[in-house]
């Protein structure tokens, strides 16, 4: 099977690299020149458990120059997800699907413009992948928490997306069909509205976030406003499960995408990941006070990287 990775940061090479392992003919695809370029002369730099190993992954900025693939996965951030699908139908068949485990939402809506329903294949997960720098990534331990799932929005890419599951358990991923992906979708929406913009503001991992009661306090109440607004979206988002999650990620040491990228100086995906919500809550006529506090204090952050404190004198 040969796939195309579109966006080949954290995750998109911790897929990448998980699917060569099953056999898979695996092209990387970036717009990061010196990315591509250290993938390409050294491979891909892999730290984890304590170990190092470089795995050759070919690796391209001109996608055209690959040719025709069976799939395509997109991990670009949510706001490239046009220009990834751009780029998606130049090797795209009649019969290729484009697969999204991307953050947020709006980037299903993206790719089923582009590639129809029939050839898409909506999905989640919550590995974590760190990018280190050009060419290399760090990967945690496993943990029986991570998870992928896989959901083709119509029958005829039903085959492709057994398949790529069927690659990821080969390569040890906990990945399954789901049969209520968007229920699955919503619920790490409310996990990822409190984590992301919490760790991000606060500058805390988000194990440490979870241990304090005031921050746990607060991923709740996010929470709870993401699953009101799932169901008057009519999906049934279980907010008990969501509080289960925040629960197992006490231990966690994880720094998810927003603190990343604020720490990077980085546009975050803010607007995926809680500005959709805070305007599908307004189409129903749903108060969502404390999302729009965080949703503006992110925005105050981005706006002023710059002349940010970081020093007392």
């Amino acid at each position: 099977m040969k796939i195309a990775i579109i966006g080949s940061g954290a995750m998109g090479c911790r897929f990448g690299l998980a699917l060569k392992e099953s056999g898979a003919q695996v092209v990387l695809c970036d717009v990061w020149q010196e990315h591509v370029d250290a993938l390409n002369l050294n491979g891909l730099k892999v730290v984890r458990q304590g170990y190092e190993e470089f795995v050759k992954l070919p690796a391209v900025t001109d996608i055209k120059s690959i040719g025709s693939v069976d799939a395509v996965m997109i991990f670009t951030k949510a706001m490239h997800t046009e220009e990834a699908m751009k780029q998606a139908m130049e090797v795209m068949g009649p019969d290729t699907p484009a697969a999204t485990l991307q953050n947020g939402l709006g980037s299903l809506n993206v790719i089923e413009r582009y590639a129809g329903i029939e050839r898409t294949i909506a999905g989640i997960t919550n590995y974590q992948s760190d990018l280190l720098g050009p060419g290399a990534i760090a990967i945690g331990e496993d943990n029986p928490m991570f998870y992928v799932r896989l959901k083709a929005l119509n029958e005829k890419s039903e085959a492709v997306s057994k398949e790529l599951c069927a690659l990821m358990k080969a390569a040890g991923m906990n990945c399954e069909i789901s049969d209520d992906i968007m229920k699955q979708i919503w619920e790490k929406l409310a996990f990822n509205n409190a984590m992301n913009m919490i760790t991000a503001l606060v500058r805390q991992r988000d194990g440490y976030v979870c241990r304090s009661e005031f921050g746990f306090e607060l991923s709740a109440d996010i929470a709870r406003e993401v699953c009101d607004v799932a169901l008057a979206e009519g999906v049934n988002a279980d907010y008990a499960s969501v509080i289960g999650t925040f629960e197992k990620v006490k231990s966690s040491m994880h720094m998810p995408s927003m603190l990343q990228d604020a720490l990077l100086l980085r546009q975050t995906e803010v607007d995926a990941i809680c500005g959709a919500v805070i305007e599908k809550a307004a189409a129903h006529g749903i108060g969502t006070p404390i999302l729009k506090t965080m949703y503006r204090l992110i925005k105050v952050l981005e706006e002023n990287y710059e002349t940010q404190v970081t020093q007392l004198h």
